[in-house]
């Protein structure tokens, strides 16, 4: 009894043992940390042109999280509308 005990342990042991992050995973979280600190940036900062280059950080972040689902199109588009338009729009207006 003892030893089937120990042996489910050991088998429970193996199957949640930590596993190393994949490259994916990696560059996941170093694209989606910035990506959140510059959007509590954009909320907290109290100059409107750090706001808005907040903006354009955390909107470029969310385009590597775009590119690295797979979405080319979603990634290129984000940049050029977003990031090209609106961003040099909110600039200018700041202006």
């Amino acid at each position: 009894m003892i030893e089937q005990l120990n042996q489910l342990i050991e088998q429970l042991l193996i199957q949640t043992a930590p596993t190393v992050p994949s490259i994916q995973q990696v560059v996941f979280v170093m694209l989606a940390i910035p990506a959140a600190v510059a959007a509590l940036m954009v909320v907290l900062a109290r100059n409107l042109f750090h706001s808005a280059l907040a903006l354009v950080g955390t909107l470029f972040a969310v385009a590597g999280i775009y590119a690295l689902l797979e979405a080319e199109f979603l990634a290129v588009s984000q940049i050029l509308v977003y990031v090209g338009a609106i961003s040099t729009l909110i600039t200018f207006a700041i202006m």
